[in-house]
């Protein structure tokens, strides 16, 4: 592994704006796209805060590897390490992460997600509907944050909606900030259970589900074990709730801070998904996401070990001024699709078109509903939780 120099700065997350990554980021990108850093346990590793290194990194899977058994696996935290024993889709490399992608990928193609605009609509005018009879203040995430990714990622794999509480508890563990190992890991354990009884109940009788597909088209023909469908089925759950709860969150929360844009949409409701595009690249809900070079390689003219970890940063390339005019600010009427805040490559987010449904039917209603809509404090003064995944826990609004 090559050796960072001891002046290599340490690698943080820490946001001295809470709606915009890390100083650091800009200031390293300036100096070189791929930056050499110390991590949190002393390890040296490189993060990659450029727009093409990063897209380059995410592409080539042949010299950099996802598997966290690899040596030199970077972490950015001794919460995040312990997670490295997950075994998810998203920490396999091809020939195999091929297989399982392949095994789901039918059911998140445009067409089949756009199926469930019609269902969305209505869960979301009804939690809206609720969220008015509550009447204001309210809390948005609680209100309508969390409850639709939740529904309908329930819907879409099969789960009843009486354990998306089991669902909210679990993931809540293994994504929080301050989890503990042990935490972190009996949570994994308690979902991987759940979802392997839920793939043998499925074996015994399939219903019309993705859970269902899943077992009779990839398990019963011999293709995928019993294992191989709860751990696809775990990572659909990740990628479901917490994400996309971010992205309603937080992107109410950019809204409100740019009223002029905000008027605009209102005005011309056409302009919405143009400019849901631009909110994903503003805000780049994950921050982060890990590789480690697996060949000696050369990389934005450095040259990069075999071993060394690298981090790639996607809040920092979707800030990168050599892609993106003026980048830190949000131009709601930019039609660019450049940014990559699904990731890119083999890995690139493959419930995408579910997450993008979702926000297009939640922004537009909610503005419409709640044209008075405000913030109960300050965007500044907002507990905004910036580790791997931005994300706010609760956020107080009123109308």
């Amino acid at each position: 592994m090559s050796t960072c120099p001891a002046a290599a700065p340490l690698f943080s997350m820490v946001r001295q704006s809470k709606l915009d990554p890390p100083r650091e980021f800009a200031e390293w990108r300036a100096d070189h796209p791929l930056q050499r850093v110390t991590l949190w346990n002393g390890q040296e590793a490189w993060a990659a805060v450029g727009y093409d290194a990063v897209r380059e990194v995410l592409r080539d899977h042949e010299h950099f590897s996802s598997v966290p058994e690899t040596s030199g696996y970077p972490t950015y935290s001794e919460t995040d390490k312990a997670t490295k024993q997950s075994g998810l889709l998203t920490m396999v490399d091809p020939p195999v992460h091929t297989v399982l992608r392949k095994a789901v990928l039918g059911e998140f193609i445009v067409k089949a997600i756009e199926a469930l605009r019609p269902d969305t609509e209505l869960l979301v005018d009804e939690l809206l509907d609720a969220m008015e009879q509550s009447g204001s203040p309210a809390d948005l995430v609680e209100a309508l944050a969390v409850q639709v990714p939740a529904r309908f990622t329930c819907r879409l794999l099969g789960a009843p909606w009486a354990d998306a509480e089991l669902f909210r508890r679990c993931l809540g563990t293994r994504l929080g900030s301050t989890s503990g190992t042990e935490a972190i890991h009996d949570a994994e354990a308690v979902l991987l259970e759940y979802f392997t009884e839920m793939v043998a109940d499925r074996d015994r009788a399939p219903r019309d589900d993705l859970t269902s597909r899943l077992v009779v088209d990839h398990v019963q023909t011999g293709e995928l074990t019993h294992e191989d469908a709860a751990r696809l089925l775990h990572i659909l759950l990740i990628g479901g709730f917490d994400t996309t709860k971010s992205m309603i969150s937080v992107g109410t929360v950019i809204l409100l801070s740019r009223p002029d844009r905000l008027a605009a949409l209102r005005a011309d409701p056409s302009r919405w998904r143009d400019a849901i595009e631009e909110l994903l690249r503003h805000i780049s809900v994950i921050q982060v996401i890990r590789r480690v070079c697996t060949a000696d390689t050369r990389l934005a003219g450095q040259d990069v070990a075999a071993g060394d970890g690298v981090l790639v940063v996607l809040s920092a390339a979707n800030r990168d001024e050599a892609v993106f005019d003026r980048p830190d600010e949000l131009d709601t009427e930019n039609k660019s699709l450049r940014h990559i805040a699904f990731g890119t490559g083999t890995h690139q987010c493959i419930g995408q078109p579910a997450a993008r449904l979702i926000l297009q039917v939640v922004y537009p209603r909610l503005f419409e509903r709640f044209p008075n809509l405000h913030l109960v404090e300050p965007a500044e003064d907002l507990k905004l939780r910036a580790d791997r995944l931005i994300a706010l826990d609760e956020l107080m609004v009123s109308w």
